[in-house]
């Protein structure tokens, strides 16, 4: 049974990449969030905090509020990498990394290596997965690597769970 809390992983991948591929500024598509689990070798993902609490102190109400929305930029060389914190993540063999929906992100193979993973729906960001569907719809391939169109139909599903757990209560 699926509770509240706990949506569970929706789509799962395998991911083998040479050494010095990389990936453009992006977030993953249809508002998942994602996990990956290096299974040999490593990448950097460099992971962009658009609620660090120092950059926020800084911000007038209105644009604390604005940065409730992630970025959407109107061309794939518009995004704003001034903006919020970037915070570096090394996953090296056996390290599992577990990433918001909505997280403008980079990722670089810093070694030849094969990754699994996975992408999931989770009520305590649904928040942050609504604005991802959201950008996605309005901006489509210039905030996301891939098409996910399995996603929403998983969504609805995760969507129905929640429905029948808050009816059952």
């Amino acid at each position: 049974r699926t509770s509240l809390y706990d949506v569970q992983a929706t789509r799962f991948w395998m991911l083998v990449s040479s050494m010095s591929s990389y990936s453009e500024t992006h977030v993953d598509a249809s508002g998942i969030g994602t996990f990956a689990h290096s299974i040999s070798g490593s990448k950097l993902w460099l992971l962009q905090d658009l609620d660090d609490k120092r950059e926020r102190d800084k911000l007038t109400p209105e644009e604390r509020a604005a940065r409730h929305m992630p970025l959407i930029p109107t061309t794939d060389q518009d995004w704003d990498i001034g903006c919020g914190t970037w915070c570096p993540v090394h996953i090296r063999p056996g390290d599992t990394l577990y990433m918001r929906p909505s997280t403008p992100h980079i990722v670089v193979t810093t070694s030849s290596c094969v990754f699994d993973g996975g992408h999931f729906f989770n009520w305590d960001n649904m928040r942050l997965t609504f604005y991802g569907i959201v950008a996605q719809h309005y901006s489509g391939e210039f905030i996301t690597n891939a098409e996910h169109a399995s996603a929403q139909v998983l969504f609805l599903k995760a969507i129905d769970g929640i429905v029948e757990e808050i009816e059952s209560l």
